[in-house]
């Protein structure tokens, strides 16, 4: 799993990580002030995914972010799901949902 290895200020913007390192699946989280306030997934470009949240309903409740990848696209939804449960941040209204797995 790769990813950042601290904190990324919005203001130093996204040309301080390198396009091709945010490309592919994975978890971010977003932070405001006092910690954690949102945390998502991506399963093509966690740069794009990110920079939304710059013009979406988050837009100005944020200022920093990390993210995460994860090769393997068919755990991400399920870690989202488990960090969601954990941890509650407050930017997010769901609560994390798992696949259902069938049975062979």
């Amino acid at each position: 799993m790769k990813g950042s290895a601290e904190f990324i200020d919005l203001e130093k913007g996204f040309s301080s990580v390198p396009n091709s390192r945010m490309k592919g699946s994975g978890i971010y989280a977003l932070y405001d002030d006092y910690g954690l306030y949102y945390v998502g997934l991506s399963n093509r470009s966690l740069r794009s995914r990110i920079r939304r949240h710059t013009r979406d309903r988050h837009k100005n409740k944020w200022t920093r972010f990390s993210w995460y990848r994860i090769p393997r696209i068919d755990h991400v939804k399920d870690i989202e799901s488990i960090l969601l449960r954990i941890i509650n941040p407050k930017g997010n209204r769901v609560k994390g949902k798992f696949r259902r797995r069938m049975c062979r």
